[in-house]
């Protein structure tokens, strides 16, 4: 008598029973840690660019996905975040279906916001790597923490590398190179130029 197939059907009933791993994705800038997915929702840290995550799953259509970053759990925006796929990586919003992500149901989605506003626009993707301007520019931060300026809401997360679309008025920081303007309630310094922001006060 030959047990080689009821062996080999319990391997693998034994292998669906197992749950799948949350995928792991890195951060490829410092990346708020938000407690809802969307811009509205209150930070509950920030994801250190390069750091790894656990994505448990996205919103279809979305661009926020269900993350565990040490131990907290939160919503990350997962334009910002690298998977790896057939070794190569991938950004995870463009390849939700490849990396076979849970599809999370917005409908289920404990929704407490700290605030609701309308967007006005929407942020520019950056190439947060491409960027590497470090600021050690006190004269600048302190000005403008003097001087705060009112919001300016857009769609998107607040990254170094995101760009400013044209109809926003970023203001100018005396005595230095930089312009500055409050995106999402977040303070940030912008190189004039290319209208990229170029440092997020904290």
């Amino acid at each position: 008598m030959s047990f080689t197939k009821p062996l080999a059907a319990a391997a693998v009933l034994m292998a669906m029973a197992v749950p799948a791993s949350a995928l792991t994705a890195n951060a490829t800038t410092d990346l708020n840690l938000r407690a809802g997915p969307g811009n509205m929702y209150p930070i509950q840290g920030v994801i250190a660019s390069s750091a790894e995550v656990d994505v448990q799953g996205c919103i279809a259509g979305s661009e926020w996905c269900k993350v565990t970053y040490n131990g907290t759990e939160g919503w990350a925006y997962s334009a910002y975040l690298t998977s790896t796929y057939e070794s190569n990586p991938v950004v995870v919003y463009d390849n939700m279906q490849r990396l076979n992500l849970q599809e999370i149901d917005p409908v289920n989605i404990d929704r407490n916001p700290a605030k609701t506003f309308t967007p006005s626009g929407a942020l520019i993707l950056g190439q947060p790597t491409s960027v590497p301007i470090v600021i050690d520019d006190n004269v600048a931060v302190q000005y403008v923490r003097a001087n705060p300026v009112e919001p300016i809401y857009l769609e998107g997360e607040v990254v170094v590398g995101a760009g400013i679309p044209e109809n926003v008025t970023i203001y100018p920081v005396p005595d230095t190179t930089y312009q500055y303007v409050n995106v999402n309630d977040q303070l940030v310094l912008v190189e004039p130029g290319q209208r990229r922001i170029v440092q997020v006060l904290r």
